[in-house]
């Protein structure tokens, strides 16, 4: 890890070895939670540059963190197949860890399978290996993790190993990934899915969503939120009240990223040139949504906004950011800073150097031309492979 403050900006701060190739990280009050390839979660003292604690998941091949979540005092990690742990930020010590083999269930609060009717599937078609995991909230701000894996959605107690309710995926989707939307009584429990049916000798896809109940697990009556997609339904991500998704179109390259959200109207941008592929990369806790062809080389920086009144203008394309070497982004955290800030990093391979900078997307094209500072980081890093991952915190307005 390396780390670098406002102030020290173009000088080397620090870096920590020993914790593996941080693959997941969440940033809060001056401390680093990470998780890394060697299956290990450490929590790091960015002021000190120290690692505060480190905790090291048994040595199994088949184990894989795919999630890493924080609130308040706790931090979850989520690993495939389907194990859940919850560990103290304070000092790393694991508070319960459960997975299906031996969860404890409250059977109360079951509901029936989650269903949607879908014609003509597609027979011979395999269910995706899909894993996520999300923290929402009920009407009284008690916290609980929802997990999914598989063809299963799983609703944690946060504080304590309890499944309150398990739902199980009707086999004519192909249930994808988990988001939440904000509401007066709680969040709603929000699952992408894909169905891919057969009409006149012809593959028809679509992407749905799927709201939940938090307390109960079941459905939200009527229609679910639904698009007709061009291809199977591919890159995807989170964001504030649903999801974003990449609809391939044809073999060029090209293709349109489609904000799908219950309730409001469908947001989408037309792109070309974004290579085999793609990636989306979005957050709940931001409203900027990144496009990044294949090469990691160019990214289209898009600002998504809320409410029905933004309709088919809800996500515009602020600017395309070019660099020479492939760069990795993330979303700004901490109190104050805008829910449109994003940094991006990435190593000179023939200079030696890292180059960061920080934008501001809701002052427009001009907020993303800011400057690069530029860190002497010896060649081991380019050597390595350069930048694998950039984590940004608002610590002070000045």
């Amino acid at each position: 890890a390396a780390a670098m403050f406002e102030e020290q900006a173009g000088q080397y701060d620090w870096h920590k070895e020993n914790i593996g190739r941080v693959t997941h990280a969440v940033m809060t009050g001056g401390k680093a939670y990470v998780a890394t390839e060697s299956n290990v979660v450490a929590g790091l003292d960015t002021k000190r540059g120290r690692i505060s604690w480190r905790q090291i998941l048994e040595d199994n091949p088949s184990e894989k963190i795919v999630s890493l979540l924080h609130h308040q005092k706790m931090l979850v990690t989520l690993s495939e197949p389907k194990t859940v742990r919850v560990w103290n930020t304070r000092d790393g010590s694991l508070v319960w860890a459960s997975d299906s083999s031996h969860a404890q269930t409250n059977t109360s609060h079951l509901s029936t399978p989650l269903r949607i009717s879908v014609q003509s599937r597609i027979s011979g078609e395999s269910p995706l290996a899909s894993s996520s995991a999300i923290i929402v909230r009920d009407a009284d701000a008690r916290a609980y993790v929802a997990v999914l894996s598989g063809r299963s959605v799983t609703l944690y107690d946060l504080i304590e190993p309890t499944v309150i309710w398990e739902q199980k995926v009707d086999a004519a989707i192909e249930p994808l990934l988990l988001s939440a939307a904000a509401g007066r009584d709680g969040d709603r429990l929000l699952l992408l899915a894909s169905s891919t049916t057969e009409a006149a000798q012809q593959q028809q896809h679509k992407a749905i969503i799927l709201t939940l109940d938090v307390q109960t697990g079941a459905a939200s009556p009527g229609k679910p939120a639904s698009r007709s997609i061009s291809s199977p339904l591919g890159a995807a991500s989170a964001v504030p009240g649903g999801f974003a998704f990449i609809d391939a179109q044809g073999g060029g390259g090209g293709g349109t990223l489609v904000v799908l959200r219950p309730g409001q109207p469908d947001a989408e941008l037309s792109f070309s040139g974004l290579g085999s592929e793609p990636r989306l990369q979005a957050s709940l806790k931001s409203d900027a949504v990144l496009l990044h062809d294949a090469t990691g080389t160019k990214t289209h920086l898009c600002a998504l906004s809320s409410g029905s009144d933004a309709g088919s203008d809800a996500l515009t394309l602020v600017a395309t950011l070019e660099s020479p070497y492939p760069a990795k982004y993330s979303f700004v955290r901490g109190a104050g800073a805008s829910r449109l800030r994003v940094a991006r990093a990435y190593a000179d391979a023939d200079a030696g150097t890292l180059s960061s900078s920080v934008y501001d997307l809701a002052e427009g094209p001009s907020g993303a031309s800011s400057p690069s500072e530029t860190l002497a980081a010896g060649a081991g890093y380019a050597e390595q492979g350069g930048v694998y991952a950039v984590y940004a915190q608002f610590l002070k307005k000045s």
